[in-house]
C-alpha cells in the first residue's frame, strides 16, 4: 500500500498507537477498573465492605481486592479501636502505596485489647501485646481476676511459648 501522505501517517502514528496501546492495556492504577469503554474508573466498592470497616482495606484492587493504602483509613478502623492496628506500613516490595495497618505504641495503649487484657506494647508482627506487669497492672484483667504478672505461656506441648500474657 502506498501512503499519499506519509508525513502525516508518521507524525500522528505516536498518538494513535497509544491510544490503541491505553485501551488495550488491563491495568489500570490501584483504586481504578477497566470499564467497557476501555477507560479506567474509579471503585469504590471497599469503602462498604467489612474488610474496609474493621482493618482499613478500602482501596479496590486487581482481582477484585481490597487492600490497605491510606493512614487515615487505618485511623478509622474497627481494628484501631479494639486492637491498636492504626498505623498504614507500607509493603517493602513491589508496590509501595499499598501496605497494612499495624499497631504502633500511642495505638496499643488506646486500644480495647490493652484496657481489657494488658497488651499495650507493639509487638515486632503489628500487633499489641503483653510487656511487662505493667501492662497487667492496668487491665481489666487484673483488677478483676487478680491476673497481673506478666508470664510466658505454655504451648500445648509444655514448653513456653514466646508470648507474654497476664497470670495470677
Amino acid at each position: 500500500m502506498k501512503l499519499l501522505y506519509p508525513s502525516i501517517f508518521i507524525t500522528l502514528f505516536p498518538f494513535v498507537s497509544g491510544c490503541v496501546l491505553l485501551q488495550g492495556s488491563d491495568s489500570c492504577p490501584i483504586g481504578f477498573e477497566r470499564a467497557k469503554a476501555g477507560n479506567c474508573v474509579q471503585n469504590l466498592s471497599c469503602l462498604e465492605k467489612e474488610e474496609c470497616i474493621n482493618a482499613g482495606k478500602c482501596t479496590y484492587a486487581p482481582g477484585d481486592r481490597c487492600v490497605a493504602t491510606r493512614p487515615i483509613d487505618c485511623k478509622q478502623s474497627t481494628n484501631c479501636t479494639k486492637l491498636g492496628e492504626c498505623v498504614f506500613k507500607p509493603n517493602n516490595v513491589g508496590n509501595r502505596s499499598v501496605g497494612i495497618c499495624v499497631a504502633d505504641g500511642e495505638g496499643c495503649r488506646a486500644s480495647e485489647v490493652c484496657a481489657e487484657f494488658g497488651k499495650c506494647t507493639p509487638g515486632d508482627d503489628g500487633f499489641c501485646v503483653v510487656g511487662g506487669d505493667t501492662d497487667c497492672t492496668k487491665s481489666k484483667v487484673c483488677r478483676e481476676m487478680g491476673r497481673c504478672t506478666a508470664s510466658k505461656l505454655k504451648r500445648a506441648d509444655g514448653k513456653p511459648a514466646r508470648i507474654l500474657s497476664c497470670q495470677q
